[in-house]
């Protein structure tokens, strides 16, 4: 029969905390945890069946209230991961417009545009900069929500669990020879 006791406070607290940022360890000592245990007891808490159903429950009730989906926040990677600098004209004013032919939410891409503006003696002239949001971090979380990177981050074997089976199957070949040489000894071969 499944736990029916809700959550203790502290194991609230630890929820609400981790929602602010995923940091289990932050979160941990946000709530109150003690900050030398902090990481351990944060990993013991987020394999905990209910504080699990809690994290997922409150993750549901956000995306609902807020109405943020995963294929929101898809798309939105997709724009950033998608941008291109031949996306944008400046013209004489430095007024920042999409080209023909941009996709669409390109102008969301843009993370700032600096604009500054001299007066010599020949006019005004304008320089603008535009700088667009972070290409590979928006490209690397697309990528992982796919499961592309799966094999690129594959840890290598441990090494000791081979020798440990190399010194166990040695061992037994040992002791199975040890054994035909007794029985040989002892028939007189």
């Amino acid at each position: 029969m499944p736990d029916q006791r809700p959550l203790t406070a502290k194991q609230q607290r630890f929820v609400e905390e981790y929602l602010l940022d995923l940091n289990g360890k932050q979160a941990a000592i946000r709530a109150g945890y003690s900050r030398k245990t902090a990481e351990v007891l944060a990993s013991q808490t987020l394999r905990n069946v209910k504080v699990q159903a809690a994290i997922t429950a409150a993750q549901r009730r956000r995306s609902q209230r807020t109405e943020i989906r995963q294929d929101t926040v898809l798309r939105e990677l997709a724009v950033l991961a998608q941008s291109d600098i031949t996306h944008y004209v400046i013209d004489d004013y430095g007024e920042v417009t999409l080209r023909e032919g941009a996709p669409d939410g390109a102008m969301r891409a843009v993370a700032s545009i600096r604009k500054k503006m001299s007066h010599t003696d020949a006019g005004v002239t304008y320089e603008t900069e535009i700088k667009l949001w972070n290409k590979p971090a928006s490209l690397r979380m697309s990528g992982e929500h796919l499961g592309l990177f799966k094999d690129a981050e594959q840890r290598l074997p441990d090494i000791h669990l081979y020798l440990h089976a190399a010194r166990d199957r040695l061992s037994d070949r040992l002791g199975h020879l040890a054994l035909r040489h007794a029985k040989d000894a002892t028939h007189g071969h």
